[in-house]
């Protein structure tokens, strides 16, 4: 089992090493992409393409699942 000072230990690393500006603007940006996307997706646009009403919300959280998941391993697999 992974210690808890082995974990301790590799998030202080990341938080020391990581660009708190970005990464605040990153999530930011994500954020309001989401939201945007939410607002932005109306009935009539979902009636014409014969999609979910949440179609562009829900492919716009996976591209954000997907954009976190390869920064955490590029991040990884740097160090």
């Amino acid at each position: 089992m992974i210690s808890s000072n082995l974990i301790y230990k590799t998030y202080y690393n990341w938080w020391k090493n990581t660009d708190k500006t970005v990464l605040i603007l990153i999530i930011v940006l994500f954020t309001l992409g989401l939201f945007f996307s939410l607002v932005s997706t109306s009935l009539i646009a979902s009636d014409k393409l014969n999609t979910n009403s949440y179609y562009f919300f829900i492919k716009h959280f996976l591209f954000i699942f997907l954009g976190v998941f390869f920064i955490i391993f590029f991040f990884f697999s740097c160090t």
